[in-house]
């Protein structure tokens, strides 16, 4: 049985009584006894940065609950209405000050024992100062060979392996391909028609100017016989 979230004491929607009932062949679901509504625990979607910036990777010491004053990547929950893209650079604002682009993503995304949808990109810092935001206590700039031993998660830290190792990255815009200098540019000049072949007109058909003799022929033979006579 699924008890994550199932911590409604009441139905959020009537105030009714819930019940786990089996919804779908191996799944029950707390279901409200009045009005009938489901709590389907959906995973909750979150979204961090690593962001290399002077030779190291930024990272905060949470100021909040959970794992308060461990380190972690710059992130946090997908609001309405928001892709984990856009999540991933208010997010990285509101805690570090850094503007930065998204450029590629890091790993797979994957679910948490609690319930978390988690989603990992590397970015690029395009503007601002480090600045430790509300949500963090401190901010510090480590690498590789110095990373924390008090990293929050265990996927946090494999995400900044992963970007030191080149491993795991998936561009999100790939570059689109140079212009072909190879044989195949040649073979487009050669398919291009000159001005000669742009004012060029098919002469008429062999067979069409046998059929014009031919018939100039007869008549001629014709007139021909009618004097003669």
């Amino acid at each position: 049985m699924n008890t994550y979230l199932d911590g409604f004491k009441a139905c959020p929607l009537c105030s009714g009584d819930l019940e786990h009932k089996q919804i779908e062949q191996d799944k029950s679901r707390p279901v409200c006894k009045h009005c009938g509504w489901i709590h389907w625990s959906n995973p909750v979607p979150t979204a961090s940065s690593v962001i290399p910036y002077n030779g190291g990777v930024v990272l905060v010491k949470r100021a909040k609950p959970p794992q308060l004053d461990d380190w972690a990547c710059p992130g946090g929950h997908v609001e309405h209405q928001e892709s984990p893209i856009d999540t991933v650079v208010r997010e990285t604002k509101e805690e570090t000050n850094l503007d930065v682009r998204v450029v590629a993503e890091i790993g797979n995304p994957f679910t948490t024992e609690s319930n978390h949808l988690v989603m990992f990109y590397l970015v690029e810092v395009i503007g601002g100062e480090t600045r430790a935001g509300d949500d963090a206590k401190e901010l510090e700039i480590f690498t590789l060979d110095a990373l924390p031993e008090n990293i929050a998660w265990i996927h946090h830290r494999q995400a900044i392996e992963d970007y030191y190792a080149g491993r795991n990255i998936r561009p999100i815009n790939p570059q689109p391909l140079p212009p072909q200098n190879g044989p195949n540019k040649l073979n487009d000049e050669h398919c291009r028609l000159s001005p000669k072949d742009n004012n060029y007109s098919p002469t008429p058909n062999v067979f069409v100017w046998a059929c014009i003799v031919y018939v100039a022929l007869v008549l001629g033979m014709c007139l021909l016989t009618r004097f003669i006579h």
